[in-house]
């Protein structure tokens, strides 16, 4: 969810764009039809896209790389967990117990205590108000074992590469969550790893335009591409790397909940380098771009807002079916997401935490 160092790609935040809603839509009551080709990938590609657009600095130091990463990442996520944490304390007026118990999911970073995700004897933290927040904690540390990889050799870092895999499988029959996503480390790491290795690809990304599918040799691989995807998809049914859940197949998803998040990726790369290309594209691409850049602060805010509606104005909208009232909570989260983030970048002059949330 990082930007590109020096100048942004419109492309690369729209697609972020596209992703952040369909984490919208999936927190909400999810997308019919094809929402399990899209979900597929979702979340696996932000850590992908930082691979993808980080740029070496020659004078910056590990300190300075992490102490970077820290404020962009975990300083917006202490600030909306605790303010979670507080509001769901006072909506629900818990006792001291289940505060404490709150508290004690901040710091966990992570929304339950086993992987089985729904069972009611599940030991929930937060009151699964911060489920979404894993994302930032767990991409600090992917960073940590990207820059890692980096620093290696190459015989040390296939090394590694091949330990991160065998840990990732073995870390599936883990009994339950680690704190600050420790468990999915492993996975995600070499997630941002395959996205620096696309790299030296990003100027046939960055050329590619709707005409180029008038090319045979083009079409047949990216036909090849979305084939293999779909195959990959309906083999491996449903991911949520939150709870450590990457297809249906125990250790042996993990080979293929990493091939989705690389395919997946470069397909929306090359759609929306594309639809920029196109005039009458733009402008989705603008939208969609304006959303991604604002990533943080539309992941921090919308579970509140939904627990707001759901405690506040809408009593058991959960419970109801109907995708309309779905679309009413999105609309929402957006509005008040992006209604926040126009105060925080007005206000960041006079107190600077707000530049990162």
């Amino acid at each position: 969810m990082e930007g590109m160092a020096k100048s942004r790609k419109k492309y690369i935040d729209a697609v972020k764009g596209v992703n952040i809603l369909i984490v919208l839509f999936g927190h909400a009551q999810g997308i019919p039809i094809i929402g399990g080709l899209l979900m597929a990938c979702f979340m696996q590609l932000f850590f992908v896209l930082a691979g993808y657009t980080y740029r070496r600095h020659d004078n910056e130091s590990v300190r300075s790389f992490a102490a970077g990463k820290a404020k962009r990442l975990l300083v917006p996520y202490f600030v909306y967990t605790v303010s979670l944490w507080i509001l769901d304390s006072v909506l629900e007026r818990l006792p001291l117990s289940e505060i404490i118990r709150g508290g004690y999911g901040v710091f966990y970073a992570r929304c339950c205590f086993y992987p089985d995700y729904g069972s009611l004897d599940n030991y929930y933290l937060l009151h699964n108000w911060n489920g979404q927040l894993w994302f930032m904690p767990a991409l600090f540390l992917s960073y940590m074992l990207f820059i890692l990889f980096l620093r290696c050799g190459r015989r040390t870092r296939a090394a590694l590469f091949a330990l991160c895999f065998v840990s990732a499988c073995a870390l599936c029959y883990c009994p339950i969550l680690l704190p600050w996503s420790l468990d999915t480390l492993p996975i995600t790491g070499m997630l941002v790893y395959a996205g620096f290795l696309l790299q030296p690809g990003m100027t046939q990304i960055d050329r590619f335009c709707l005409k180029d599918l008038l090319k045979k040799k083009c079409l047949l691989r990216l036909t090849g591409i979305g084939a293999v995807y779909v195959a990959v998809c309906c083999v491996n049914r449903t991911v949520n790397t939150s709870i450590r859940v990457y297809g249906r197949h125990g250790a042996f998803s993990v080979l293929p909940y990493m091939l989705l998040g690389v395919l997946g990726t470069v397909m929306y790369l090359l759609a929306f380098s594309a639809l920029e290309k196109e005039r009458w594209g733009r402008g989705i691409v603008d939208l969609f771009a304006y959303l991604g850049e604002r990533t943080i602060t539309l992941l921090g805010t919308h579970v509140m807002v939904y627990r707001l509606l759901d405690t506040v104005l809408l009593p058991d909208v959960f419970q109801d079916c109907s995708y309309w009232l779905s679309l009413v909570m999105i609309a929402a989260a957006l509005g008040i997401g992006l209604l926040l983030n126009a105060l925080f970048a007005r206000a960041k002059g006079r107190i600077p935490l707000f530049r990162y949330l």
